[in-house]
């Protein structure tokens, strides 16, 4: 039970941080490709790059966080 606990939590993990790089990268992508076409007015592709990124940085957070919380709950089931 303890071993597809562990596999779930890593796979929990690994799509949590491709999340995060995903978030990041289209914030960028908004920013400073210029080839995308988007139809916005510059303003309001800088606002939504802006709170792309900003999303991103929040789920990164979040992952953090609990990867800290598994493993403090795994290290207290090992004593």
């Amino acid at each position: 039970m303890r071993k597809s606990n562990a596999f779930v939590n890593k796979l929990n993990l690994f799509t949590g941080i491709t999340m995060v790089l995903v978030y990041i990268a289209a914030g960028l992508l908004v920013l400073f490709a210029k080839f995308i076409q988007l139809r916005l007015q510059e303003n309001y592709r800088i606002i939504l790059g802006v709170a792309i990124l900003v999303y991103g940085a929040y789920r990164l957070l979040r992952v953090y966080r609990k990867y800290n919380e598994q493993k403090e709950s795994q290290e207290d089931e090992d004593i």
